[in-house]
């Protein structure tokens, strides 16, 4: 993505170590101690590592007038290739469990999903 000039979010922020999280809600409603991570380092990451993913689609739907179908079934599979790895190797921090509701997740990592 040469077009994009701003730095990405630093490789090594997982060596910082992880907060506590807390919600965005008045301090008399929210529970200050949710026993949840602040880990929007390794969600900003991956939010970057998506954009990169999907960034080729983009340009080609959006950037050309005329494209072949073999050409988007070709980019499809590939991309969808790529989501399934990237999902796949999700730091552990970032991963859900379909099967356990009875665990909480940040919003954040939810949206990831």
């Amino acid at each position: 993505m040469d077009d994009v000039t701003v730095g990405k979010p630093c490789q090594n922020a997982g060596s910082r170590g992880h907060f506590g999280w807390t919600s965005c809600e008045p301090s008399s409603s929210a529970s200050h101690d949710s026993g949840l991570l602040d880990i929007k380092d390794a969600i900003s990451q991956q939010l970057v590592s998506l954009c990169e993913l999907m960034a080729p689609c983009g340009y080609i739907l959006y950037g050309t007038s005329s494209i072949s179908k073999e050409i988007l079934q070709e980019l499809n599979a590939k991309i969808v290739a790529e989501l399934q790895k990237w999902k796949a190797t999700l730091p552990p921090i970032l991963q859900i469990d379909l099967d356990d509701a009875a665990s909480p997740y940040l919003p954040h990592v939810l949206l990831l999903q």
